[in-house]
């Protein structure tokens, strides 16, 4: 684990599945994570399926937005520099000069 991660930060509680699935998230992690009744939540897990985090739904949406515009962008920047190269004409004259 890198030094400059606080383990205090990390471990927010601890919590029991109960005989329906079901667990509670501890009191102290809903307050400092500002989770309300009634919120959706994602629940995602590592790629070795041996934990799961959750995620709020809405900063879910927002990051996904996020990453789209910033795709949708590069996708804008990439695409005269892209022409040039995906033009066949232009491979034509490559080759002749070879």
């Amino acid at each position: 684990m890198p030094e400059n991660i606080d383990i205090d930060n990390i471990l927010i509680g601890m919590v029991t599945v109960g005989e329906r699935g079901q667990i509670v998230i501890p009191a102290e992690a809903r307050k400092k994570m500002n989770i309300y009744t009634g919120e959706r939540l994602i629940a995602v897990c590592n790629p070795n399926h041996n934990g799961i985090a959750f995620l709020k739904m809405n900063e879910m949406k927002n990051f996904v937005n996020q990453i789209s515009s910033r795709l949708d962008g590069l996708e804008n920047s990439l695409k005269g520099y892209s022409e040039k190269f995906d033009d066949s004409d232009n491979l034509s004259e490559v080759d002749n000069a070879k």
